[in-house]
Order: structure tokens, then C-alpha cells, then sequence
């Protein structure tokens, strides 16, 4: 989005030294791989993963899977309606099926629905800042609900910002000592020093680079 030299060639490395010619993760990069998807293989793969990679590949072997079949429920996530990203992933299944025109399609729009008014109440009813909390943030702007996103989430994201410009999966709530805080982490309370995490200064990132183009776009309209 932002044509940003470093972030380019670190995507490019990515592509060219650590994903195998074979691995079905390169329909991420070529919505055409020609790559065979094998269900069998991948029953390590989380329930999200394989919804994703069947809306990158609407694959139909994928898609007779009772599993994936589930996934377009909008209670697959209630089991852990607040502190777990299942939501999230749930919605960017939906969008690669979106993207694709899958042959689900239509229960894949019906779904979104729901799942963006989820998300929406997760962010006004869960405060901890974090990875999961971001990515709420972002799944909104990616499906373009801007009038949903309230700007103190953006700028309770801007304000968690380290002093290096990266993001951390933990939300200090008072300090301790040193550089230690207490606070929240992913599932529980703890005691740490508030470092830079990959994941979550990834989506940190993206989500400000939507931001800025959805800006520019309504500037120009």
C-alpha cells in the first residue's frame, strides 16, 4: 500500500527464502498456484488456517469439510467470544472467499454481517490493548466499516507505539521496577517488559497504511 522499499524487499525475502515452491501458504502471493490441496495433510493446520486456505484456493476438497462447513456459522466462535481472535480469523476467511468468488459466496456475505458487528462489540467491550485488539481494528477497515471505527481505538493503537515504532502483544498497566510492567498479556495477567512483537506490528502497520489511503480516497471523492 505504502510502496515502503523495506517492507517490499523484507515481503520479497519472504517469498523467494522461506516459503517452499510447493506450500499451498503461496496462494497468499498467486491466487493461481497451481498447488494441489490435500486435507489430509493438513490436519495439524488450525480450524482458521484451513478456512483461509480454502478462500484462497476455494478448494472443493476443502470445502466438503465438515470443519469448513461449520465456519460459516456465526456462533463457530462463541466458545471464546472475547479474548480469542477466532472472529477475526473467521472474517479474513471471508474476505480471501470474497476476493476469489468461491462458490460460497453468498453464505460467506450473509457472514460477514454478523461477524462485523462482533467485532465491533468486541472492541467496545474488551480494552485490553494488544495483537487481538488490532486486528479488530484492522478487519474492520479491511471490509471498509469505517463508520463503525471509533477514532479513540486508532488513537489508543497510535499511543501503544514503542519508542523504536514497533507494537507489543502485552498492555502495561502500571510499572513495577526496571522496565517491568504489570498487565495484560494474551489470556492472563502478568509481569514483563513491553517488547516488539512480529505479528503484531505487522497488523500495527497495515492498519495505519489503510488508514491513511482510505483518508486520501475520501479526500479525493
Amino acid at each position: 500500500i505504502t510502496k515502503d522499499p523495506e517492507l517490499t524487499k523484507l515481503a520479497q525475502t519472504y517469498i523467494k527464502e522461506r516459503l517452499h515452491p510447493r506450500s499451498p501458504r503461496r496462494y497468499y502471493f498467486d491466487p493461481y498456484a497451481a498447488i494441489t490441496i490435500d486435507p489430509a495433510t493438513m490436519e495439524h493446520f488450525p480450524d482458521y488456517n484451513l478456512f483461509i486456505l480454502y478462500g484462497l484456493s476455494c478448494s472443493p476438497a476443502l470445502e466438503a469439510l465438515p470443519l469448513i462447513q461449520r465456519q460459516f456459522s456465526d456462533d463457530f466462535c462463541l466458545w471464546s467470544p472475547i479474548v480469542s481472535p477466532c472472529t477475526t480469523h473467521q472474517l479474513i476467511g471471508v474476505k480471501f472467499i470474497q476476493e476469489r468468488q468461491c462458490d460460497t459466496l453468498v453464505a460467506a456475505n450473509e457472514l460477514e454481517v454478523a461477524l462485523l458487528e462482533d467485532i465491533e462489540r468486541q472492541l467496545t467491550i474488551d480494552p485490553r490493548m494488544g495483537d487481538v485488539y488490532i486486528q479488530r481494528a484492522m478487519m474492520l477497515m479491511i471490509s471498509g466499516a469505517y463508520d463503525t471505527i471509533k477514532p479513540v481505538w486508532i488513537q489508543r493503537i497510535l499511543d501503544q507505539q514503542l519508542a523504536d515504532g514497533s507494537w507489543t502483544n502485552f498492555d502495561p498497566l502500571f510499572p513495577v521496577g526496571g522496565d517491568r510492567f504489570f498487565g495484560f498479556s494474551y489470556f492472563f495477567l502478568d509481569i514483563r517488559e513491553p517488547k516488539a512483537n512480529f505479528h503484531t506490528t505487522a497488523q500495527a502497520i497495515y492498519l495505519m497504511a489503510l488508514s491513511v489511503a482510505s483518508y486520501s480516497d475520501m479526500r479525493q471523492n
